[in-house]
């Protein structure tokens, strides 16, 4: 293997500072360059979060916490008792019938029927 390669003492510099600080010098002069334009000033002015995201974060963290009551138990929720069986069908609960099959029938009965009229008529 190759010996590691030498990382210039700036870019050591940059990377071993905290979190946040990282970039400053290079932000501050970025922020003075663009003190003409109105959105950098308000930022300046009033910092990075709009004021509206404080009011709620500021509500968010006032308002009590209530604990939400666990919900009760319906009667059939309860283990079954004995051998298992099969779940046995209460009642007509199934998706209905699709039409197609039976359209599909009465168009062929149809088609048919007119087809057999006409080679009927040509025959007799």
């Amino acid at each position: 293997m190759s010996a590691p390669h030498r990382i210039d003492p700036g870019v050591r510099a940059v990377l071993s500072a905290p979190r946040g600080e990282r970039f400053t010098r290079h932000r501050q002069s970025a922020l003075a360059q663009m003190a003409d334009d109105p959105r950098v000033r308000y930022r300046q002015e009033h910092g990075e979060l709009p004021h509206w995201m404080k009011v709620a974060s500021r509500r968010h963290d006032q308002r009590e916490v209530r604990p939400v009551p666990s919900p009760r138990p319906a009667p059939d929720d309860v283990p079954p008792t004995g051998p298992s069986s099969p779940p046995t069908r209460l009642g007509r609960h199934r998706r209905p019938k699709r039409p197609g099959w039976r359209l599909l029938a009465y168009g062929l009965a149809v088609v048919g029927g007119a087809l057999a009229h006409h080679v009927s008529t040509l025959l007799l």
